[in-house]
């Protein structure tokens, strides 16, 4: 896929996450066919420095994932404004967390310019975003004004192995795509080198897991999830694909994809 159209706000806003539909079929299969002992979010959640009544904005928060799944670990007294540049993604978010009770309240927000006053954040978080911020430099300007000093920034990454596999199956029929979002546009291998100069401290926690595929359906719901691979893998293309996916079946038994994923916890 073109680097320019992975990072157009217009495309990721209006096709690729128009809404929830694409990220809860991976999210799903995530969760489902992962062998990791914890969940992504569960392990996310684990790694945060929380603590009662603190303040937190989610940018790029999708369909709420993670605080619908975590909400029962929430500390006391929290609060969380989840925002998308996305209107579908702050509604499917506030479909979710509908009876989640006060904790929560939701916004359409641009991250290079939130409508938001400074220094009223203890954490942001920014969970598979910033690989898909063209201007990234202007986007950590903006999460430095919200925070409080002092507080804590979260942002997700993939590495440069994450669903290797499944690029690699895709390929012989669309040679153009790369999956796992863009480790060299903002990776668990040069993120700390762009995070470093905004903040005091940052360490890095890495998340090593494989999905394990025994049938085709998943495999093929999971590629096609992909806003650029669906709109072109059908007919007869989305056929031979299907049959290439029951050969590789056939001869290993098993499909193993990687997920090599981080957390970076940077400190103001």
């Amino acid at each position: 896929m073109p680097m320019d159209e992975q990072q157009d706000k217009d495309f990721l806003a209006q096709v690729a996450y128009d809404d929830a539909a694409a990220l809860n079929t991976r999210d799903h299969i995530q969760e489902h066919y992962g062998s990791h002992s914890q969940s992504w979010y569960r392990w996310v959640s684990a790694h945060l420095h929380a603590r009662p009544g603190m303040r937190w904005l989610d940018m790029g928060c999708g369909p709420g994932h993670l605080w619908w799944r975590e909400r029962a670990h929430l500390a006391a007294g929290s609060k969380v404004l989840l925002t998308d540049l996305s209107s579908g993604m702050v509604a499917a978010a506030r479909h979710n967390l509908d009876g989640a009770g006060p904790a929560f309240s939701f916004t359409v927000a641009d991250s290079e310019a939130l409508p938001l006053a400074a220094q009223q954040f203890d954490a942001v978080m920014a969970l598979g975003l910033l690989d898909h911020l063209p201007r990234r430099a202007e986007s950590l300007a903006e999460v430095r004004r919200v925070l409080q000093p002092g507080g804590f920034f979260y942002a997700s990454a993939g590495g440069r192995r994450h669903l290797q596999e499944l690029e690699r199956a895709v390929q012989p029929f669309l040679p153009d795509v790369t999956y796992g979002g863009s480790a060299a546009a903002f990776g668990i291998e040069n993120g700390m080198a762009q995070l470093e100069p905004f903040f005091r401290h940052v360490a890095l926690y890495l998340y090593e897991d494989e999905l394990l595929f025994r049938e085709v359906e998943p495999v093929v719901a999971y590629v096609c999830s992909e806003a650029r691979v669906g709109r072109r893998l059908h007919g007869e293309l989305l056929a031979a694909f299907e049959a290439h996916v029951a050969t590789m079946l056939a001869d290993e038994g098993v499909i193993r994809v990687t997920r090599q994923k981080g957390l970076f916890a940077a400190q103001l």
